[in-house]
């Protein structure tokens, strides 16, 4: 069995990040909520995962703006919130960051200014069967698929199989006249799309995972509960049981086999900028 105790100082460096980014979240007046790896440790562990080295909380979409206007009109010292909003990152979701005092831990990076936490914005969604809904996800997923070609292919440390290299260009092509940023901000657009409307689910459209597995219930969201991680209670979903199912199948609360147990660190991910 593998030892995870080299993740410890990382783990206990992004728990004291979450403590900020919830001071963050009450003085927005906003609303976070653990989520994917972090929710499922919060159950299970009564802590970060074991062999997980990043932590994700998501936000109901008005909540994740006023969260983002909160940054960009507040002092916030060495803390920052990363999105095309704040400083024209292109991605579908956000990450916090504190921006010096991690050197050390530089290797577990998933922001190039330092250590963070993913903050994931939730949308309304039609049922995941709905075609109007999944013609909608189709459109999003596309529009984040070209960007994240772009820069595989802008990475000369990049590697891939020639065939695999082909396709990539041939499909980026077309897209030519339209900069990531357009399309990182069109693919929002549409990602608040159901908003306000009556729908049934929440849903992170940005996911590298099947849709299927984002669409929750409204209700198993709201209203929140609380869960324990690494000592100290944190917000959950209300129904965390049923978000879990969803996210992982019905056996979520079983423990993995070894190959199932991966890490992020030292991947350099798509779509961030460099400076």
């Amino acid at each position: 069995m593998t030892d995870y105790a080299y993740l410890v100082p990382v783990q206990d460096r992004l728990k004291e990040l979450l403590d900020e980014l919830v001071k963050f979240a009450e003085a927005a007046n906003v609303t976070y909520i653990l989520a994917y790896g972090t929710l499922l440790g919060a159950f299970r562990h009564k802590d970060v995962i074991p062999w997980d080295d990043d932590i994700d909380v998501v936000m109901l979409r008005e909540d994740y703006q006023k969260f983002v206007e909160y940054f960009q009109t507040h002092d916030t010292g060495n803390y920052i919130l990363s999105c095309l909003e704040t400083d024209r990152s292109c991605s579908l979701y956000a990450k916090f960051v504190r921006t010096n005092g991690d050197n050390d831990l530089s290797r577990f990076f998933t922001h190039p200014k330092g250590l963070c936490i993913d903050v994931f914005p939730l949308d309304d969604a039609y049922g995941y069967w709905n075609v109007f809904q999944r013609i909608n996800e189709i459109r999003i997923r596309s529009m984040k698929t070209i960007v994240s070609s772009r820069n595989k292919l802008r990475d000369k440390n990049y590697k891939e199989r020639m065939v695999k290299h082909i396709v990539r260009r041939l499909i980026v092509f077309p897209y030519g006249l339209f900069s990531d940023e357009w399309l990182i901000s069109r693919a929002i657009r549409l990602c608040k799309k159901y908003n306000g409307k009556r729908t049934s689910d929440l849903v992170f459209y940005g996911t590298v995972k099947p849709m299927r597995h984002e669409h929750n219930r409204k209700e198993s969201w709201l209203p929140v509960t609380e869960l324990p991680l690494g000592g100290k209670m944190y917000n959950a979903a209300g129904d965390y049981k049923a978000v879990l199912t969803v996210y992982y199948g019905p056996d979520y609360y079983k423990m993995p086999p070894e190959y199932l147990k991966i890490q992020h660190n030292n991947i350099v991910q798509s779509g961030w900028k460099n400076s």
